[in-house]
């Protein structure tokens, strides 16, 4: 049993969606983009841009929205660590799409909210196909089972990590 972002790539497991997570573009300070209220993935076809590696959930969701917006982003360099990438972002390496920050932290970064429908990711918790074996941990699966959210628009998408 697990919870990841977003929903993964696997028919063995059981999927149990709880929230869902904005996405936003995060620019270092003085970037052309800071002052706007929100963005669209399609004025992002010629921004340098930093990103996780493929196969990590906020990649997937970076790549869709992109092909989505009938573009390829221009990557300059893929990290594995969010706070990685948001400090090549504030050092002014690249623009990132990144999970939205959290009221009350602090960021040397401007996080601009997308305008883009499908920005965000899914999150949930995951257990083999027929349950966990243990019983607490089957009862730990109810209990967070009957407080899930409705699967969010286009949610039930899946993707790798």
């Amino acid at each position: 049993m697990g919870f990841v972002a977003p929903r993964p790539v696997a028919d063995d497991l059981e999927w149990i969606p709880l929230g869902r997570e904005e996405l936003c573009l995060s620019v270092p300070p003085g970037h052309e983009f800071e002052g706007r209220d929100q963005i669209a993935v399609a004025d992002l076809a010629d921004e340098p841009m930093v990103a996780l590696k493929v196969g990590y959930g906020v990649r997937h969701v970076t790549d869709r929205l992109f092909l989505e917006a009938g573009l390829s982003p221009r990557i300059e360099i893929e990290v594995t660590e969010l706070s990685t990438l948001r400090a090549l972002v504030s050092a002014g390496m690249g623009v990132a799409l990144v999970p939205a920050p959290q009221p009350g932290h602090p960021s040397a970064t401007r996080s601009i909210p997308l305008s883009d429908a499908g920005a965000f990711r899914p999150y949930g918790a995951v257990a083999r196909q027929y349950g966990p074996s243990g019983r607490a941990a089957r009862r730990f699966l109810t209990f967070v089972a009957s407080r899930a959210v409705a699967e969010p628009p286009g949610g039930s998408e899946r993707s790798a990590g």
